[in-house]
């Protein structure tokens, strides 16, 4: 029987104290409230401004992103562009000393030949290769495939720039 007389009187302590903490956290949180009313136009003026603040400079930080991304995407155009360009110069400058070649060396190979190979080969990365190659082993096996070019330069086919 002492035991649980005990046991309530401890019951009845803890309910105690709930109680009372749950009255005084009532009153901490009203009297809290009152004083941010108070005092807290003040506060919020001073939020507000911040807030306002860090949305102008995320709003700056998008603007210059975007500048950049745009700035890198025409970079990027640019840069494909320009290796079109040194391509074609590539594929014309190939495609005349393929029938600039052929017309030098008719017995060979005929022009027409030379403009479907070089149809064909159009397609692949470094065609010019495939062309001076297969060319070169055509007219003469024994040529490396260098001296069509070679020869383009010093003139010994005619009517090619390089």
């Amino acid at each position: 029987m002492k035991e649980s007389e005990k046991v309530k009187e401890r019951k009845e302590l803890i309910d105690k104290k709930k109680e009372k903490n749950r009255k005084d956290g009532g009153m901490k949180r009203k009297k809290k409230k009152e004083k941010n009313r108070k005092e807290g136009g003040k506060k919020r003026n001073g939020e507000k401004e911040k807030k306002e603040k860090k949305r102008k400079k995320k709003k700056k930080e998008r603007k210059e992103q975007k500048k950049r991304m745009k700035k890198r995407k025409k970079e990027r155009k640019e840069e494909r562009e320009k290796e079109k360009r040194k391509r074609k110069k590539k594929e014309s400058l190939v495609a005349q000393i393929v029938v600039q070649a052929a017309k030098e060396y008719p017995q060979q190979l005929g022009v027409n030949a030379c403009i479907r190979l070089f149809e064909q080969f159009k397609s692949y990365e470094g065609s010019y290769f495939f062309l001076w190659t297969y060319l070169c082993s055509r007219l003469d096996p024994d040529i490396h495939f260098m001296y069509i070019e070679g020869a383009a330069k010093t003139g010994q086919i005619k009517d090619v720039k390089v």
